[in-house]
């Protein structure tokens, strides 16, 4: 037998259960204009203003549910550029996780011809080097949950990344 606390927790679940997609489909996904602004103002302050998205398009937009929590997840494409000289950070090989974080280049050795200071540099400044006004294509998946406040972006994968010109 049943004690009467079990069930109303068993219909609370079951509840949840048929309304759980209800609720899913009633919930605003996303814009592109809102992962826009989101994704350019992170890509400022990550970057410490290095890094401008030039463009921004959405590719495609899935909704789902993560533990129970609805998940928004876009896949997009979008063009940065580079405002000045620098090292980005990134490691493709090792995560898939996109960063904007830069090593300006005050910060970075100045080694001329100097093989070992090159060597030094490389090896302790991670990162690519870029020079201003260099263009790269982003195509990436920015993973969202709904909170209280609205949706909130989690993290963003990054499933390539070109030079281009525009």
């Amino acid at each position: 037998m049943k004690s009467s606390r079990q069930l109303p927790l068993l219909e609370l679940f079951g509840l949840m259960l048929v309304l759980a997609p209800k609720l899913l489909a009633d919930s605003p996904a996303q814009t592109e204009g809102s992962v826009k602004t989101w994704l350019t103002a992170y890509a400022k302050d990550q970057s410490n203003d290095a890094i401008e998205v030039v463009s921004f398009h959405k590719t495609n937009g899935t909704m789902g549910a993560f533990s129970g929590t609805p998940m928004y997840i876009m896949d997009f494409e979008t063009i940065i550029r580079f405002k000045q000289t620098c090292r980005w950070k990134i490691t493709p090989q090792f995560d898939s996780t996109l960063v904007f974080a830069v090593v300006a280049p005050q910060a970075q050795a100045n080694t001329g011809n100097n093989p070992w200071g090159n060597f030094l540099t490389n090896s302790t400044v991670p990162g690519v080097s870029v020079t201003q006004g260099n263009m790269f294509k982003i195509v990436g998946r920015l993973v969202s949950l709904m909170s209280e406040n609205g949706w909130v972006p989690k993290g963003i994968d990054e499933s390539s990344i070109q030079p281009t010109t525009q």
